[in-house]
């Protein structure tokens, strides 16, 4: 009897997103595990797989130099102090797209009874996650603090209001999920279609649901989707639109920079290019530029500043800028460090590890794009610049709540773009 491989680890994939999507009401001990289990699961097919070598082809070179020059990098390093989290954390880096490549080469070698089966899977779970979602939201909302007492949970305000968790342990993943799940879902039931009218609904929603749910980075959805949008027009319409949006931003900007959400996010924004603040975000960006100014052309090595596998592996880099007081008095005022993908990963592979970084990134997305039938194609490319966009400001890419939910849009966005009515003909027989 053959072993369906890819079909195993499409249905390991959905296993581990509804573990760690229920992790706040279902806490159990390996949940923390899963994330990891899935991306070394993603990297044992993508490596030995015969199928996955053959159709993956290019993307192995970039691969192959990535984890080269990383291991070249803690070789110069003077801070690195362990070579395992070192290529731990070389692979976390690429987490996101790590399993999202596996995943594409899964679904690729499915047979449409396996993808059959699998739609029913994926919209059961989709649609579950989506509703327990808004009803965790509106429970919070209504409970308020004994929503976080109860669930052991930080309390946490924005301009006076407090910010609410929904389902998710980690509250960011809650405008993550309403980003990459809910407003797909929302592109579908509208047709499918990027036109005015859907761009205009899918934004509408997105700041309002931003606004309930405390979550800036839900409003930063509607830059790539009207970017796109205007992108698909004629050269006159799109200066029409141009020259429009202009005069809108004009006429409200007063209205919008004078609100106290605003100038927030102002203030944070210009702690990007300082050290001397108490914003973590900031202090990672920043510092993250200036170390990798510093090693140029190298880095400080992987697991060395602002990720997962830093705060095991070594404090020197911390000392180094003045932020150890952010691991070692966490209970006194401190936070965890790995808050901003950019600068982490900027410090830590160094100008020269960025451009393979960034050219392994772009290797990637295209060999997906270019094998993807063209249906929905134009709306994976609004969610992947998404994805870059918020890179630079939360770790979304190496986490564990980032990896379920983007996985949860790529399984759902694969079999969406196949002919759904011909999977549900398939598996009827």
């Amino acid at each position: 009897m053959r072993i369906n491989i890819p079909y195993i680890f499409i249905n390991f994939t959905l296993f581990c997103i509804f573990f760690i999507g229920f992790q706040l009401f279902i806490p159990l001990p390996f949940t923390g595990l899963l994330d990891e289990a899935l991306m070394g699961f993603s990297m044992l097919l993508i490596f030995s797989y015969p199928s996955f070598i053959k159709q993956c082809g290019g993307v192995y070179k970039l691969f192959i130099g990535y984890f080269i020059y990383n291991i070249v990098n803690y070789f110069i390093s003077p801070y690195s102090n362990s070579f395992y989290m070192m290529m731990l954390q070389s692979c976390i880096s690429l987490k996101v797209f790590i399993v999202m490549l596996a995943l594409f080469c899964s679904y690729k070698n499915l047979n449409d009874y396996c993808k059959a089966k699998l739609w029913k899977r994926i919209k059961f779970i989709i649609y579950s996650f989506t509703f327990i979602f808004f009803v965790a939201l509106f429970l919070n909302i209504i409970l308020g603090v004994f929503w976080m007492e109860m669930w052991n949970l930080p309390i946490m305000y924005r301009n006076g209001m407090l910010r609410v968790f929904g389902m998710f342990k980690e509250g960011g993943a809650n405008g993550y999920f309403i980003a990459f799940v809910v407003m797909t879902l929302l592109f579908f039931k509208l047709s499918g279609k990027l036109n005015l009218r859907n761009v205009v609904i899918i934004s509408i929603v997105a700041i309002i649901l931003s606004y309930i749910s405390s979550y800036r980075k839900t409003v930063l959805f509607c830059f790539p989707l009207i970017l796109f949008y205007n992108k698909s027009l004629t050269h006159k319409r799109r200066s029409l639109n141009i020259l429009l949006g202009a005069i809108c931003v004009l006429i409200f900007a007063p209205y919008i920079l004078g609100s106290s959400y605003s100038e927030e996010t102002i203030r944070d924004l210009s702690n990007f290019t300082t050290n001397d603040s108490s914003y973590i975000r900031g202090l990672l960006f920043y510092n993250g530029f200036w170390l990798a100014l510093k090693c140029f052309p190298f880095g400080t090595g992987a697991a060395t500043f602002g990720s997962v596998y830093s705060q095991f592996n070594t404090l020197s880099v911390y000392r180094l800028v003045g932020m150890e007081r952010w691991i070692l008095d966490f209970e006194e005022g401190g936070a965890e460090i790995f808050d901003n993908y950019l600068g982490s990963i900027v410090a830590e592979l160094g100008f020269l590890g960025m451009i393979i970084y960034v050219l392994l990134v772009i290797r990637i997305y295209k060999f997906i794009i270019q094998s993807i039938p063209s249906t929905y194609k134009i709306w994976f490319k609004i969610i992947h610049v998404y994805l870059i966009i918020t890179s630079a400001m939360g770790p979304f890419i190496c986490s564990a709540d980032g990896t379920a939910i983007f996985s949860l849009f790529f399984i759902y966005f694969l079999i969406k773009n196949e002919t759904v009515s011909s999977l549900k003909y398939v598996s009827r027989q």
